[in-house]
């Protein structure tokens, strides 16, 4: 019988929408951004990514975050509140999913055969 159970790991999928003239500072500030906070104690995995369909403006940002505490520590962090307000406005849309990861029969991010790979 499969088990499931929720974890303490917490998804976050953040979609954003960007004119144009507005793309190259997004991708730069979210490029410097990205890289100090896969650096943060708890974050596991960041990815920034765009819809294979190629609509353009479209972006949407993974992130993995071993739990809720993580998260807290990374948006103290001095400069924070800064960065978010300067991609925000650069915006015309965005849109903020947070998740709770289930565990299922004791594997989350991948299956076993993958796990000693």
């Amino acid at each position: 019988m499969t088990s499931t159970e929720l974890t303490p790991q917490i998804v976050l999928i953040i979609e954003y929408e960007v004119a144009a003239e507005n793309r190259p500072q997004f991708m730069k500030l979210m490029a410097e951004s990205c890289i100090d906070t896969i650096a943060d104690d708890g974050c596991e995995r960041m990815e920034l990514c765009q819809p294979v369909s190629g609509e353009d403006g479209s972006y949407v940002l993974t992130e993995l975050w071993r739990d809720q505490s993580c998260i807290d520590r990374h948006r103290m962090k001095p400069g924070h509140s800064k960065v978010h307000e300067d991609i925000d406005a650069l915006l015309s849309r965005k849109r903020v999913l947070k998740l709770n990861t289930f565990a299922v029969d004791g594997w989350t991010q991948a299956p076993p055969r993958l796990q000693n790979a």
